[in-house]
């Protein structure tokens, strides 16, 4: 299984990739790169980005990091607003954490603190994947 990155719609001044939140081209998912410091092919390798535009089906037991309000509400529905910001909590049967939206209009990430903790909650998400693999691999059925 892979972390998957919930941005809310497609590009709509960018090129269109075919790729949700494409890294390589202007816009939120490069922007949300280039906040991780990962090389891209481990970057790459190591998140599934989907829109939640495109109604994405993500499976039960998946770690999931939401990219803003709209992401929040598509996945949270009512109570996305009672779950902070940057902390692992455990919904709709996922270990979910709420990131603010990497767009360029978003001031928040001017703050240095907010461009650490951002990149501290990928790397988070990434262990957490990891952790349930290798727990997963030595337990058996």
């Amino acid at each position: 299984m892979t972390v998957y990155l919930v941005g809310d719609r497609k590009n709509p001044r960018g090129p269109d990739t075919g790729e949700a939140l494409d890294p390589r081209v202007p816009g939120s998912g490069r922007r949300l790169f280039e906040i991780s410091g990962m090389p891209l092919v481990a970057y790459l390798a190591g998140f599934e980005r989907v829109n939640a535009s495109d109604d994405p089906k993500i499976p039960d037991g998946s770690v999931v990091v939401l990219l803003g309000v709209l992401a929040a509400r598509w996945f949270l529905g009512w109570s996305y607003d009672l779950q902070p910001l940057h902390e692992f909590f455990y919904e709709r049967r996922c270990w979910v954490a709420r990131i603010p939206h990497p767009s360029g209009r978003s001031l928040v990430y001017n703050n240095p603190v907010q461009l650490d903790l951002a990149r501290r909650t990928l790397e988070r998400a990434l262990l957490i994947e990891r952790s349930k693999d290798s727990v997963s691999s030595r337990v058996r059925f």
